[in-house]
């Protein structure tokens, strides 16, 4: 009956450490959250094989960031020195980071400003 008792406690608590350990990793990963930002192109260029552009926001405080451009044709339609409207995504463990302190920013939608 002992011998019974304590393979149900350890059953038990493995089960109660393995939810928690599920449950634990589940939140601490990060989320993609999307941001729309009206930026100047400050720079753009190409990093083994990958095209990134250099913007900076037109709301004041002005902030910089580098974003992933996945689309070549895309890449080579943005012009330095023009305004664009932007949808951009970023893996980002806290919501309320700004825009360019996310990881893995890439360029979802890009609209020039008129």
């Amino acid at each position: 009956m002992k011998r019974r008792s304590v393979y149900i406690f350890f059953t038990i608590l493995l089960i109660f450490s393995s939810a928690t350990i599920a449950f634990s990793s589940k939140t601490l990963k990060a989320k993609n959250h999307t941001f729309t930002e009206a930026v100047k192109i400050v720079d753009k260029y190409r990093e083994e094989g990958s095209h990134f552009i250099k913007v900076r926001t037109i709301e004041p405080p002005p902030v910089e960031g580098e974003v992933f451009v996945e689309n070549e044709n895309v890449w080579n339609l943005i012009e330095i020195n023009e305004e664009y409207v932007t949808v951009i995504s970023s893996a980002s463990v806290n919501s309320e980071t700004g825009v360019f302190t996310g990881e893995n920013l890439k360029l979802e939608q890009v609209e020039i400003m008129d």
